[in-house]
């Protein structure tokens, strides 16, 4: 499950507040930082999470949970609503409520011997590896180098 945008936010309003200004000792990067503090606590009601990767991820556990739970031998359960999720924090909450879906199923595949159950846990693994994988292209690369020149230069 992924955190909240508003948890993120105040996460690096934090971090910013309790560990990095209070050790930085030039005054115009102390500046820079109180400035960034500012921008986020104002940009931060304004922001929202794109909506095409969550109807991806929503169309995505729909599909997962329908095909599980025919190999269940239940008749489909999940349906995508009618109405679309009309914002992304609609879309967060259908997503997270189908993880829930999926948690169960997960449950039910990985105890169960049955025919059903094996496949299930073979479709679950693909749809976890998927997910992950689209995840992964959404994450950009670390900073790894600039942080480390950043330590060097001290």
């Amino acid at each position: 499950m992924n955190n909240s945008l508003d948890r993120l936010v105040e996460g690096i309003i934090a971090t910013l507040r309790i560990d990095v200004i209070p050790n930085v000792t030039d005054d115009y990067a102390r500046g820079q930082a109180i400035g960034v503090i500012d921008l986020l606590n104002n940009i931060a009601p304004r922001l929202e999470w794109q909506r095409l990767p969550l109807m991806k991820a929503v169309e995505a556990r729909h599909a997962v949970i329908e095909q599980v739970q025919l190999l269940q031998g239940a008749k489909a359960k999940s349906q995508v609503a009618e109405d679309a999720p009309s914002s992304s924090r609609d879309l967060i909450a259908e997503r997270d409520r189908l993880d829930g879906e999926i948690s169960d199923l997960v449950g039910w595949a990985f105890s169960a011997q049955s025919d059903g159950a094996i496949a299930a846990r073979l479709v679950l693994r693909k749809y976890m590896h998927d997910d992950a994988a689209e995840q992964m292209k959404l994450t950009k690369k670390p900073l790894f180098a600039e942080i480390a020149k950043g330590k060097a230069a001290d």
